[in-house]
């Protein structure tokens, strides 16, 4: 790769989908990357619970860059469960979202600790 930059995507509660914004940053400083979070604001000023490292590059006789690398996911003020920690809370709300995390083979969800504007 000749040219290689650093990107991180946040992501943002959305009306039917994810809203996300992207912005270049130096490195995969997780630190600066929480502070950067702080100036997103998406439509319905929602604000990101999530945030992924990305980064691009592309050679020499290539036009048009790609990502060659990616983190997993950082939530922000939110804590991951599985699906078994959601059986486990045999909570009767739990109905609808363990039918659609059996439904649609997801073995994680997050839980936000912060309710959204």
């Amino acid at each position: 790769m000749s040219i290689q930059k650093h990107f991180i995507r946040f992501v943002s509660p959305g009306t039917f989908v994810h809203e996300e914004t992207e912005k270049e940053i130096d490195s995969w400083d997780v630190e600066k990357a929480k502070e950067m979070c702080k100036n997103i604001i998406e439509r319905h000023n929602s604000h990101p619970f999530a945030f992924q490292f990305i980064t691009k590059g592309r050679g020499e006789n290539e036009f048009d860059s790609r990502v060659i690398a990616e983190s997993g996911f950082y939530y922000i003020n939110g804590i991951v469960k599985t699906l078994q920690d959601v059986e486990n809370e045999q909570k009767p709300e739990n109905e609808t979202l363990l039918w659609n995390m059996r439904v649609n083979k997801w073995n994680k969800i997050v839980k936000t600790r912060t309710l959204w504007e």
